[in-house]
Order: structure tokens, then C-alpha cells, then sequence
């Protein structure tokens, strides 16, 4: 092993709040071990996997969030991812590790995650219309948000991973697009014949 692309585990909120400490030491420790491994053997990278929900206090979706936007994690889940960062930021820094963070927000594709309620607008809808159930939600049809194909996620953490360097601390991963829980009804709606999304 010489280089590792680093996820950590418990992968959102609903898993996060009601089990703090473990994800505490998941998403955290397992970060630091593999950090840490990356320093005494000399890997030639280490990509930390974070994500948009670092930035929660962000709400104006006409606006982007540049990479050097000050996060603002406000739960159990964007806090663990947060301090990934950091221990990653200071590996780079203090050991000159060539390790990197890289953040994507609201991956979607196949497999349907499996999650429930599924994570976001576009597994939400899918996984009912494929059921042949009705959608009529009293609102969110405005909620916007760059939605990432998992194919790009996986294909953009590859081009990181095969870089010769890596310039800076972090990377956004993502379409640079918002679209609204609107946009992706219709897109649906035009996919799945039937299907009803109001």
C-alpha cells in the first residue's frame, strides 16, 4: 500500500447523532490511523473524502462556496468530516505528506443508496416512482443543490489519486451546477413514464 483514498464510515447524520462517539472515533480516529500510516511509510498520497455538508450555514444556492470558504459544521456528522480535514490540512503541513482533501456533495447513482429515507431529492424520487408511488410533497420544490454523479465522483478521485501533485489543500468535486428538487422531478417524471411527482 501506497496511497490511500479515505472515505471514513458513517456516512451522513441520521447514523451520525444518535451515536456520537463511535463516529466520533470512525470518522475521526480512523482518519488520524491512516494519516498517521500514510507519514511513517511514506505514501506518495492520501486523499480525505469530506463533503459539501461542511458547509451548512451556507444558504444562498445562487452563490458558490469556493475552496476557501471558512466551513461551518453544525452536527455530528459535518463536524467529523470538518476535523478530517484538519488532521489532514496539518499531516500536509507538519509532515509534508502529499495528502489532500476532497469534497462532493450529494453523490447520486447506481447502486440506489439504500439509505432511509434515501439521501436527497434524486434517490428519493427514483425509489418511489420505481415502486409506482405518488409523490405530493406540500414543499422543497426550490431546495437546490449540486447533485454529483457517482461515476464523476469516482473518475475525479482517480485524477487526484494519479496527479503528479497535488497544489492545494482542497479540491471541490461537483458539477459547479445547482439544480432544484423542481428540475429533478421533471427529469424523473420524463425518465419514468407515470411517474407522479408533485
Amino acid at each position: 500500500i501506497d496511497s490511500c483514498i479515505h472515505c471514513a464510515a458513517v456516512s451522513n447524520e441520521k447514523y451520525a447523532r444518535p451515536r456520537p462517539l463511535p463516529t466520533i472515533q470512525t470518522n475521526i480516529g480512523a482518519t488520524a490511523n491512516l494519516l498517521d500510516m500514510a507519514r511513517q511509510q511514506s505514501w506518495r498520497r492520501f486523499l480525505f473524502v469530506s463533503t459539501g455538508s461542511v458547509f451548512q450555514t451556507a444558504t444562498d444556492a445562487t452563490k458558490p462556496i469556493l475552496e476557501d470558504a471558512q466551513p461551518s459544521a453544525t452536527n455530528v456528522y459535518s463536524t467529523t468530516k470538518y476535523c478530517g480535514e484538519l488532521l489532514t490540512r496539518m499531516y500536509r503541513m507538519q509532515f509534508d505528506l502529499p495528502a489532500s482533501v476532497v469534497r462532493v456533495s450529494w453523490v447520486y447513482g447506481p447502486p440506489l443508496v439504500t439509505d432511509d429515507p434515501p439521501r436527497g431529492p434524486i434517490p428519493a424520487f427514483l425509489k418511489a416512482v420505481l415502486k409506482r408511488q405518488a409523490i405530493r410533497l406540500p414543499s422543497g420544490a426550490d431546495f437546490a443543490a449540486s447533485f454529483t454523479y457517482v461515476s464523476d465522483v469516482a473518475a475525479g478521485l482517480l485524477a487526484a489519486w494519479r496527479a503528479r501533485e497535488l497544489r492545494h489543500d482542497v479540491y471541490h468535486l461537483g458539477s459547479g451546477i445547482n439544480y432544484t428538487a423542481r428540475q429533478v422531478a421533471d427529469a424523473v417524471r420524463a425518465a419514468v413514464p407515470g411517474a407522479i411527482i408533485e
